[in-house]
């Protein structure tokens, strides 16, 4: 399934849309393509975890949640890529809630609104652009080092 997940975004990308939840417990999902993401939460968890690998261009376009629902085991969202907030208000947020820990050493980019990190990560030999929205280092242990470059718009 992973190859075929991968093969399609790849080539394809991917929509996540609706009103509902985009289950993806016990499961790794790796992107290499275009993930267009602008509603629904994304839940994960599950004895096995959840890892999702983002080797290409992630865009959340609004205020959207990534959860731990299933529990047991934490949901895991390693960057390597962009991951881009590109709509939102700063009186809102796209949330990593808790259980939820972001690994990054490719581009944050936040155009608009704030991404809220709610349980710790850890940043290197990556990249944070800021733009006119607001990194949130909210709860869990952070990780800062190496050649990180945070940058404010000006």
């Amino acid at each position: 399934m992973e190859q075929l997940l991968r093969h399609r975004c790849h080539e394809f990308g991917l929509n996540i849309a609706g009103s509902g939840v985009n289950d993806m417990a016990d499961c790794r999902f790796t992107n290499y393509g275009t993930v267009a993401w602008s509603s629904g939460t994304v839940r994960g968890g599950g004895c096995s975890g959840s890892l999702i690998y983002n080797y290409g261009f992630w865009d959340s376009q609004g205020d959207l949640i990534v959860n731990d629902a299933y529990g047991c085991v934490s949901t895991v969202f390693n960057n390597f890529g962009t991951l881009r907030k590109s709509a939102g208000s700063l009186d809102n947020s796209t949330q990593f809630q808790s259980g939820v820990v972001l690994n990054n050493q490719g581009a944050l980019d936040i155009e608009a609104g704030v991404l809220s990190l709610q349980s710790g990560g850890t940043f290197s030999a990556g990249s944070m652009t800021n733009g006119s929205g607001l990194i949130q280092l909210v709860g869990g242990g952070f990780n800062i080092n190496g050649p990180s470059h945070p940058q404010t718009s000006s």
